[in-house]
């Protein structure tokens, strides 16, 4: 459903549910442990977090960024994007 979604999102010129997709996409990757994909399209999500000033998808982003680069042992980004995750929502615009 997701990439149904995502093509409609992109038919309607909607580039922040694209964003949605992208983050929701991880969530099921990354629960069954397909850590490589998700990452080569977080840029391209948190490139539209930023531009909309989204900072709680923003947040969510980096969270599960950083939560991805653990699982994969690449400690010192993990723990950057965890880092990153708060402070971005403290933020809290959207």
């Amino acid at each position: 459903h997701l990439d149904a979604a995502e093509t409609i999102y992109s038919q309607l010129g909607n580039d922040l549910g694209i964003a949605y997709v992208i983050l929701r996409r991880d969530l099921v990757w990354h629960q069954i442990e397909d850590t490589d994909v998700p990452i080569d399209r977080f840029p391209e999500a948190l490139g539209i977090a930023r531009r909309h000033a989204h900072d709680w998808l923003a947040a969510g982003i980096h969270n599960d960024l950083g939560l991805i680069n653990l699982r994969k042992g690449e400690f010192a980004e993990g723990i950057e994007s965890l880092f990153n995750a708060p402070a971005v929502a403290e933020r809290g615009r959207y």
